[in-house]
């Protein structure tokens, strides 16, 4: 799509983490293999709601920074 020419920045839906951290692990790693890992900021779209539970938000995090290829 870019060549490798520009940094993506991802944006996963906040509501997502809504979903189980089993759930919220399996879209993170879709999310990343879509976008592929070079030149790609994972993050979240608005920001973390204030009703997200904290394991649902470390799921997020962990999913991120664990993330291998398929």
């Amino acid at each position: 799509l870019t060549n490798h020419t520009m940094t993506l920045q991802g944006n996963f839906d906040p509501n997502r983490l809504n979903s189980s951290p089993a759930t919220i692990t399996k879209m993170v790693g879709e999310m990343i293999n879509r976008f592929g890992k070079d030149r790609y900021i994972a993050n979240l779209g608005h920001g973390i709601l204030p009703n997200i539970p904290l394991e649902n938000a470390e799921a997020f995090i962990r999913a991120v920074v664990d993330w291998k290829p398929n």
